[in-house]
């Protein structure tokens, strides 16, 4: 509290009479950012009043950007896991279109001819025995 008492006791002894002109608005605008800049905005008694209502706004105003960071992960990290889904999805279809070929009967017929085998495919119709 002693900050504040020493500003305004130095704002009462450099406020002099101004001249009003027709530069009013933009001299008015130009304080109020000074104002800002130097941290004399704190000291009027409406903002210190206000003081809670304003640090909640800061507070709130901070969860709601990190809210929106969290946000932005998690986007991110959806779209990368929905790419690995389909890449997954597609090497399984290829996995199974070589299953599924390698399956054929042409192919076991030819793999077992390659490696040596005396394996033939039957060529009378199999008998199912009954009790």
């Amino acid at each position: 509290m002693n900050l504040f008492k020493f500003r305004q006791k130095q704002k009462k002894e450099q406020s002099k009479p101004t001249i009003i002109d027709s530069n009013d608005d933009k001299s008015s605008v130009i304080t109020l950012v000074r104002e800002f800049i130097a941290g004399d905005v704190f000291l009027k008694e409406a903002v210190q009043k206000q003081f809670l209502y304003v640090l909640l706004l800061v507070v709130l105003s901070l969860v709601y950007i990190n809210n929106r960071f969290l946000y932005e992960r998690q986007l991110r990290e959806i779209a990368s896991l929905r790419n690995e889904v389909v890449d997954l999805r597609y090497r399984s279809l290829t996995i199974s279109k070589e299953v599924k070929q390698a399956g054929r009967r042409t192919m076991i017929i030819e793999a077992l001819k390659s490696h040596g085998s005396d394996l033939e495919e039957a060529t009378k119709p199999i008998i199912i025995i009954e009790n």
